[in-house]
């Protein structure tokens, strides 16, 4: 699997941001690759998708690995999974394999969001942003609205130009780490 420029910062990223003992929220599971990056670097991956094709996608590509949960449900619904997590990693858009129409949004990104960021537990969450399709486009303007009024996190934008567009990371980080 060839990784995209906009991955490959990402899991240089993710290798920075975490721990041997961190448990991660994958929010947006996929075909499961940002899960198998994270499998040999934490302790436990909880992946959400809404798509069964998702979740059978990334049953496939995580077969050998035994620290990735799987959870058909919305990300919006993690806290019926899970109350302690370390880190979160949001990839956007829609399944490469998948249906094209069912993408994420930003009202579910950002309720999540919101959520997370209340919670005051993970150090950090990265979000992988892909403004090159109609409903992206929109998440991305919702999203770069919503990150100017977010407190305790510092938020850096990564690979952003206004000028043009291309796919970009938000991160996150908790300000006392």
């Amino acid at each position: 699997m060839r990784k995209s420029k906009i991955v490959r910062i990402a899991h240089d990223l993710l290798e920075s941001l975490v721990n041997k003992n961190d448990i991660i929220i994958d929010a947006t599971l996929g075909n499961g690759y940002d899960s198998l990056f994270l499998s040999n670097l934490v302790t436990k991956i909880i992946g959400f998708d809404i798509q069964e094709m998702a979740i059978n996608n990334s049953k496939e590509t995580l077969k050998n690995i035994t620290n990735v949960k799987l959870i058909l449900d919305s990300h919006e619904n993690y806290h019926k999974y899970i109350q302690n997590y370390d880190g979160v990693i949001f990839n956007l858009g829609y399944l490469p394999t998948g249906d094209k129409s069912i993408t994420t949004t930003s009202k579910t990104t950002i309720s999540t969001l919101e959520k997370m960021i209340n919670d005051h537990t993970a150090k950090f969450i990265l979000i992988v942003v892909y403004p090159k399709h109609p409903q992206g486009q929109i998440e991305s303007q919702d999203l770069l609205k919503y990150i100017n009024n977010i407190r305790n996190y510092s938020v850096e934008l990564i690979n952003y130009d206004e000028s043009i567009i291309q796919d970009y990371i938000i991160l996150l980080k908790k300000e006392n780490i």
